[in-house]
């Protein structure tokens, strides 16, 4: 089974290779869309913080610049990689983006955080799983021994 339209959610952590790795898996041969997609939260914070709007149009132009280095190492030729830099919670935009874009299938990774790490920050990965309009496949990160 392969899929065409796929949503890969990165935090550039270690883990987000192997989130690739497993797009690249699922996707078509030569047909597959990937949209690479990363989540800025700082609209909230800067409430709290006072961010201006050039540190905002900074935080985005690093996240660009993270994605091309991380597409440079991960990128297989026969498949179509799109960029796309979203701003706000990243459950929710990254389920609206899928459902906009009408993506097949939404690829996140997770860290595996439980007790009271997990209460406390919550898990980007399961509300993905609940708010998601399509497949869900979570990668559990897989610390280096």
């Amino acid at each position: 089974m392969s899929f065409e339209r796929i949503v890969v959610a990165t935090d550039f952590s270690e883990g987000s290779a192997a989130v690739m790795g497993m797009a690249e898996t699922l996707a078509g041969p030569g047909s597959a869309t990937v949209f690479l997609v990363h989540v800025l939260e700082f609209p909230m914070a800067a409430a709290v913080t006072g961010t201006t709007q050039s540190e905002s149009e900074e935080s985005y132009r690093k996240a660009v610049q993270q994605m091309d280095q991380f597409i440079s190492k991960q990128r297989p030729p026969e498949i179509e990689i799109r960029k796309v830099v979203l701003v706000g919670t990243p459950a929710e935009a990254i389920s609206e983006f899928a459902r906009q874009e009408q993506a097949q299938m939404i690829v996140v990774g997770t860290r595996g955080r439980s007790g009271l790490a997990r209460v406390l920050l919550g898990s980007t990965a399961e509300s993905v799983l609940r708010q998601a309009p399509c497949h869900v496949l979570v990668v559990k990160s897989v610390p280096r021994q």
